[in-house]
């Protein structure tokens, strides 16, 4: 069955839909755009076996390809329509025993590929994004550091190098924001272990497809050594005792596809359960499926953007102080100070992130000298990033952004603002890969610009322009590119109504850059529509907020039963003292921000009210003290989930998630004696535990999977606490990382 954007699609080549009736495409695939640039890949695969493959060779091959299809279909007899390898290889024009020759996975052939990598030869490595525009810059040194998040879990334990993930048993999970230097990570783990004699392959899961896992890890290792692996090459790499399987770019992917990695990566540790894995994602919660422990990168301290800068430019002190006095802590991302040093060597101080990201792309228009970019190219990607935001994907297939981009060109053309002509969506696409805004990926099919956080910035530009709205309702998809959006300006009072309404998170990030003059009225009709995410208000809905703009400060206070107003010369702590929330910001922020952090003051005085709960007995025998502990996550997850529930509804899955309680493992170690002063002696039983996976299990003995990946802690220290306060106080705590704090 044809969909619309098929329909579309054959509308657009001017094919009429009866005669593409004559071939019937049932696929997993997302449909037959992703079908057709999955074939497309493979036949080059397969081509390039036996010669040099031109541009459209693997396009020409699969459209002969569909033509035997379509005449062969038709046949009556069974045998005639079954088609095999061997059929296969003579439509495509390949010599089956050239595709079934390669190195079986040896001593040396191992040795080859660990030198290759940790020579910085591994594919998908975090583009260069300093020699985009200038190829004269050397690779900047990028040492990171993560936090674990068992610390948010109650354990303690030191930050330490990102790359020493590699060598954690079982695996973890990497996790941070866009940008933050995960695939930079994943490119030096796989370095790092090949300079140790072991053998780690990064995988891009963009894109993915059921049962893909083990020809994209054959692929990665295929592309280094230059050459096919034989049949039970791949098995035999996996095997080996310090293999380790990285997963990156999982932003891109839908919940579905989640799904589907998640059971694919099941599937390949019940054939290799010694598998070292490490999933770097932006949340942790893909990682804790399979029981992994979780870290978070830490930003980038003074002395590492130094470090970083001394590759890049001269007198590096020098220009990471000016860059920090006029980024502040927006450089402490990875990418964006990257960026901002590239900015800095072909002399453009940008000022903010929209300047960095503006900056960087002119940067690439005005180094194309071979390709020009028009503001009408730049126009199509821009609604182009929206459809990627409204999809929740970063990637496509190379024909879903052929359809899209004629799509928009066909939307500019009818609204008249930009001179389109007679240009193709093809020209445009190709122009876009030609100066380094969009790569493929041919290995997962996929076209992306050359960074997820280009995606939300040109989506962001195209709602300041008004080139398209925001969707209603908000959803997370859209966090980023709201927060982009009033960091440029370009909130309207349409905007803020809107994010108020829906979006509580988005709306906080938004209100941090939010100067619009703030009137007591729409200050009021926001704070209330903030109001309406709570699961209820001790005062109700019907209050007002009341302004008081003094010398430093201005003051928004919560008024219950009364209007909204803006009271000159009123004395603010008076006023504050009978109010149930009330702020003092500085005087420059807007209705937006005035809102934003009433509500943030109404979140906090809800769960200070909460009552705490009760103390469960403390068992001294550990196997009762196993019971006991094993109850206690049991109320605890119980409990956060309650009372995010009552407390915030339109948060709580959001919450829930992140926290990730899903499941819960804990080995509890024979009692031990220890004494604090002369004569008070202290027994206490040893326990490591992690969260997340699907089971709970809570065992007497040692852990066997070694200590390097869990929560440190006893066993007695964990129940002692009641289930009520520890979920309301992880609760508050993931409440603070979510929605920002406007000052």
């Amino acid at each position: 069955m044809l969909t619309k954007d098929d329909r579309a699609y054959l509308q657009q080549l001017e094919i009429d839909e009866a005669r593409a009736a004559y071939v019937d495409l049932a696929t997993r695939t997302e449909g037959t755009g992703a079908l057709l640039a999955m074939a497309e890949n493979r036949a080059r695969r397969l081509l390039g076996l036996v010669g040099p493959v031109g541009p459209d060779d693997a396009e020409r091959a699969i459209d002969r390809l569909f033509r035997i299809f379509a005449v062969e279909g038709g046949e009556a007899r069974i045998e005639r329509r079954t088609f095999g390898r061997g059929e296969l290889a003579v439509a495509l024009g390949v010599d089956l025993v050239v595709v079934d020759t390669g190195d079986e996975w040896t001593q040396p052939v191992a040795e080859e590929y660990r030198a290759s990598v940790a020579m910085g030869n591994s594919p998908h490595a975090l583009v260069e994004l300093a020699a985009l525009l200038d190829p004269t810059a050397t690779t900047p040194a990028l040492t990171l550091i993560v936090t674990p998040d068992s610390t948010r879990d109650g354990g303690i334990q030191p930050p330490h190098p990102a790359i020493s993930l590699v060598d954690v048993p079982r695996g973890a999970g990497l996790c941070g924001a866009g940008g933050t230097g995960k695939s930079t990570t994943a490119r030096q783990m796989v370095e790092h272990a090949g300079q140790a004699g072991h053998t780690a392959v990064t995988v891009s899961a963009a894109g993915y497809r059921h049962g893909d896992l083990s020809r994209r890890v054959r692929r990665t290792i295929e592309d280094v050594l230059g050459r096919p692996l034989a049949a039970g090459a791949l098995n035999a790499a996996l095997a080996e005792p310090e293999a380790t399987l990285i997963l990156d770019g999982l932003t891109s992917l839908s919940a579905e596809q989640l799904d589907v990695l998640a059971s694919d990566v099941h599937d390949l540790l019940e054939r290799h359960p010694k598998l070292r894995t490490i999933v770097a994602d932006r949340e942790r919660t893909f990682a804790r499926r399979f029981e992994l422990a979780t870290y978070t990168l830490s930003p980038l301290s003074s002395e590492d953007r130094v470090l970083i800068a001394a590759g890049l430019v001269n007198d590096a002190p020098g220009v990471v102080s000016d860059l920090e006095d006029r980024l502040g802590d927006v450089i402490d991302n990875p990418l964006l100070f990257v960026m901002a040093l590239a900015l800095t060597r072909i002399g453009i101080a940008a000022d903010g992130r929209p300047a960095i990201f503006n900056g960087f792309i002119e940067g690439l228009r005005a180094r194309a000298t071979a390709t020009t970019l028009d503001d009408t190219d730049m126009a199509a990607l821009r609604l182009a990033s929206v459809a990627l935001t409204h999809e929740g994907r970063y990637g496509a297939d190379r024909y879903w952004w052929l359809s899209t981009i004629a799509d928009a060109l066909a939307k500019l053309r009818t609204r008249g603002t930009y001179e389109v002509g007679d240009r193709t969506a093809e020209a445009v696409v190709r122009r876009f890969l030609e100066i380094g805004l969009l790569f493929e990926d041919e290995l997962a099919a996929s076209v992306s610009l050359l960074h997820d956080a280009f995606r939300d910035y040109l989506t962001s530009v195209a709602l300041a322009r008004a080139e398209t709205d925001l969707p209603r309702p908000i959803d997370p998809e859209w966090d980023e590119a709201c927060e982009l959006l009033a960091e440029q300006g370009g909130l309207t009072a349409e905007h803020r109504s809107a994010l108020a309404a829906d979006n509580p998170v988005a709306a906080t990030r938004a209100a941090c850059f939010d100067t619009a003059p703030a009137d007591a009225h729409l200050t009021g009709e926001l704070a209330r529509a903030f109001a309406r995410h709570l699961g209820f208000s001790p005062f109700g809905l019907d209050f007002g907020v009341v302004i008081v703009r003094g010398p430093s400060h201005i003051y928004a206070l919560v008024a219950p039963g009364d209007e909204d107003s803006e009271r000159t010369g009123a004395d603010a702590s008076a006023l504050a003292l009978g109010s149930p929330a009330a702020v003092a910001l500085r005087p420059d922020v807007g209705p937006l921000a005035l809102a934003a952090a009433l509500w943030r003051e109404l979140v906090n005085r809800l769960t200070a009210s909460e009552p705490n709960g009760l103390h469960r007995s403390v068992p001294t025998a550990r196997a009762e003290l196993a019971n006991a502990v094993a109850e206690q996550f049991r109320d605890q997850k119980h409990e956060l989930a309650s009372i995010a529930s009552r407390l915030f509804p339109t948060l709580a899955d959001r919450v829930i998630a992140s926290v990730g309680w899903s499941g819960f493992r804990a080995y509890i170690a024979e009692a031990e004696t220890t004494s604090f002063f002369p004569g008070q002696e202290m027994t206490y039983h040893p326990m490591q535990y992690s969260f997340g996976g699907d089971q709970l299990i809570v065992a007497i003995g040692d852990n066997p999977d070694g200590d390097e990946f869990t929560v440190h802690g006893t066993a007695e220290g964990f129940v002692e606490h009641t289930a009520r306060s520890v979920a309301l106080k992880t609760l508050v705590d993931e409440l603070k990382r979510l929605l920002p704090e406007v000052t």
